[in-house]
């Protein structure tokens, strides 16, 4: 019992560090985009903090600007595609969507007494299955992946709000009660 506790906790700490927000400012970054506090998404090749500014070459035009530090919101670094996902994704959605397609095929095959192939069920599915991740490929390998490398504490939404306890009374000759809670 203490093992699995143990290993529940360290899953946990794993997976909450994982997903924590880097709060230092990093010194160089190179291509990715920043988040101003004036909505604005500013795309750059490369990105060098100050104490109290960031400068960056912007992507589209090549030149140099600047911006306070406490105006960013969040940088994030460009990590690559999302090729891989979007093959996993549409390759998988393919290779279900064929087989249920050929067992559909087989089972109405049978019931009219003809006679199926077998054999050529494997290459059908698997080709399918091939021509939809080649097409997730191509569209995911149009779509940037990012990372976070700075966000803003100031800017921080991620604050968990206490529940609110909502509770239904009754007189006091009854035992009955119900208790709501609720996150806002």
């Amino acid at each position: 019992m203490i093992r699995t506790f143990c290993l529940l906790a360290t899953l946990i700490t794993f997976f909450a560090s994982s997903y924590a927000q880097n709060t230092e400012i990093p010194l160089k970054v190179n291509k990715g985009r920043v988040w101003t506090d004036e909505g604005q998404k500013i795309k750059f090749t490369s990105l060098f903090s100050d104490a109290d500014k960031y400068t960056y070459k912007i992507a589209a035009s090549g030149q140099s600007n600047s911006i306070a530090a406490g105006n960013v919101v969040r940088i994030e670094q460009q990590t690559g595609t999302e090729a891989a996902k979007w093959g996993l994704v549409l390759g998988g959605a393919g290779f279900l969507g064929s087989l249920l397609g050929v067992l559909q095929a087989i089972n109405s095959a049978d019931l009219n007494g003809e006679e199926v192939d077998k054999s050529k069920v494997a290459p059908v599915v698997l080709g399918i299955t091939a021509v939809s991740a080649l097409i997730g490929v191509a569209i995911g390998s149009g779509r940037k992946k990012y990372k976070t490398v700075y966000s803003n504490p100031k800017y921080d939404t991620t604050a968990v709000l206490k529940p609110v306890r909502i509770g239904l009374a009754c007189t006091s000759n009854q035992v009955v009660g119900v208790g709501l809670q609720f996150r806002f």
